[in-house]
């Protein structure tokens, strides 16, 4: 019985390894497809939090120089 589990755990391990590049490739592909939405969610993004964080790190920055 040994033997046998023995002689399926390389199969086992190359199948998981196949499997998870299947994964990864297929979700690769939907990131090339859906490169243009993802790109203006990150600009959206980029816009509405981190403009406004920077824009107040600047405020408490001059208030502490000022200070």
């Amino acid at each position: 019985m040994k033997t046998a589990q023995r002689e399926l755990l390389p199969l086992s391990i190359i199948l998981m390894l196949i499997f998870t590049l299947l994964i990864f490739f297929s979700f690769c592909i939907t990131i090339m497809k859906n490169i243009r939405l993802l790109l203006n969610l990150f600009f959206t993004a980029a816009y509405y939090c981190i403009i406004p964080v920077g824009g107040i790190e600047l405020v408490f920055y001059l208030f502490r120089s000022l200070a």
